[in-house]
């Protein structure tokens, strides 16, 4: 089968999304720490901003590429460091409180990865037929498993 072909693992993109989270934001706080910042989402609010920017987009784009999956839908979601971007112009404009960017990007990234998964549900649900996913890896020059 050819990685990124619908097979229904592609659900797996927030829990990718989620892990990254996991595993790089705690090294802030124990970084951040060693400098004197014991609350670094309220110290240091750009920073966080781009820790958890970085920790939820990489990950998810990393597992995409990785899965094969087409070019658009993983520039569509590597686009999510416009919402960290925009988060700050409005941090930075007094509309939120800076301290609550970072926890505002947590609940508002998940929301904005699911547009673009709605708009392709036959990609993100596995739809769509083989023989599409056959004419796709091939157009790819991609090998597919299922051809033996």
């Amino acid at each position: 089968m050819v990685r990124g072909d619908g097979d229904g693992r592609e659900a797996g993109l927030p829990t990718r999304c989620l892990r990254g989270l996991r595993g790089r934001r705690p090294r802030l706080f124990l970084i951040a720490g060693k400098f004197g910042y014991s609350h670094p989402f309220k110290d240091l609010p750009e920073l966080s901003v781009l820790v958890v920017t970085f920790t939820m987009t990489a990950p998810m784009v990393a597992w995409m590429v990785y899965r094969g999956m087409p070019r658009r839908p993983v520039a569509e979601m590597a686009v999510m460091p416009v919402l960290g971007a925009a988060l700050l112009v409005v941090g930075w404009l007094s509309v939120l409180p800076m301290g609550d960017l970072a926890l505002w990007e947590h609940g508002l990234m998940m929301p904005a990865m699911l547009v673009p998964m709605f708009l392709r549900l036959d990609l993100y649900t596995g739809r769509h037929s083989h023989h599409q996913t056959a004419a796709r890896a091939a157009r790819r020059g991609t090998r597919n498993a299922h051809a033996g």
